[in-house]
């Protein structure tokens, strides 16, 4: 429970802290607010976590 907490929190964080979407050298940066239309957007994307 402690690590479903923490990682929680720290996906909040990542948030607060980078509301802008951020692209660079064919890497999208998937946030919270950017993922489904992100997703949408692309026939193939490879996402690593």
């Amino acid at each position: 429970m402690t690590v479903r907490a923490l990682t929680l929190l720290f996906a909040v964080a990542l948030v607060v802290r980078a509301a802008e979407f951020e692209e660079g050298d064919d890497v999208v940066v998937l946030m919270v607010n950017n993922f489904d239309e992100t997703v949408s957007g692309h026939d193939t994307l490879l996402a690593e976590f």
